[in-house]
């Protein structure tokens, strides 16, 4: 599947509906590649790749095989409700990048801004091959789980061919901010390489990284800023087999 152009949905739009609607859902494929957005244009009329959500359920990947690969450029998500990016018990190879759109709005100044409950980007469950580019600005709600990435009960040693790998990342300095919970790790298990830059973490919760409870996999930290933290800065518990973290 190859999709040029627009897809936008905006829950100013339609008097706040946010609950069911998804601006992207990708499951249960067995095979293939999906691009969206991700190249190119159309030719008449010309209409410019973009993928805005404004106040929706944002991007959706889930339940797909190794198989699969998945390439989404050109998104915009802004407040949406739970995770802007989730992906749950998938096992493709997903490529994500996001872009500020000031055009649109003076204040999109990220590819991800939110301010609402969940985390910015939530990975749970299965193995994904996942790779993020782009910018977040995540700030807290008023109650709720804040973080700007969330990994959990992931094992890379379900994946039957190649490496396992989550790539996070983006341009510029501190393309990765967060005024909220941080970062949570727990129960990442038998992945090559956990790899993300840029983290400007100013939030006050209790530990701006918690990485628990996951073996046998290599965490890479790099450019990382935590300030604000009321208990451990970084907060390293349970790490077990061949473990290894590094911040440079």
């Amino acid at each position: 599947v190859d999709y040029f152009g627009r897809i936008t949905t905006n829950t100013n739009s339609n008097g706040g509906v946010s609950a069911g609607n998804i601006l992207i859902d990708i499951n249960n494929k067995t095979g293939g590649t999906i691009n969206l957005a991700a190249s190119g244009a159309p030719g008449t009329p010309q209409i410019a790749n973009q993928i805005l959500d404004i106040g929706a359920e944002g991007i959706l990947i889930e339940g797909n095989s190794e198989a699969t690969t998945i390439n989404i450029a050109n998104a915009t998500l802004i407040n949406n409700i739970d995770s802007a990016i989730f992906l749950q018990n998938d096992f493709s190879t997903t490529t994500i990048n996001t872009v500020a759109r000031t055009d649109v709005d003076p204040t999109y100044t990220s590819g991800i801004m939110k301010n609402t409950d969940g985390a910015a980007i939530a990975l749970s469950g299965g193995a994904p091959q996942f790779t993020f580019n782009g910018t977040i600005n995540n700030s807290p709600p008023a109650t709720g789980t804040r973080q700007i990435l969330a990994m959990q009960n992931l094992d890379g040693s379900l994946r039957t061919a190649g490496t396992a790998r989550i790539m996070i990342s983006g341009a510029g300095i501190g393309p990765l901010k967060d005024s909220g919970d941080g970062v949570r790790i727990d129960d990442v298990n038998n992945y090559d390489l956990v790899q993300i830059d840029g983290l400007e973490l100013t939030g006050t919760s209790a530990n701006g990284i918690l990485l628990e409870n996951s073996n046998n996999s290599e965490f890479a930290f790099n450019n990382t800023t935590i300030t604000g933290s009321t208990d451990e800065a970084v907060l390293l518990s349970g790490l077990g087999g061949t473990s290894n973290v590094t911040f440079s």
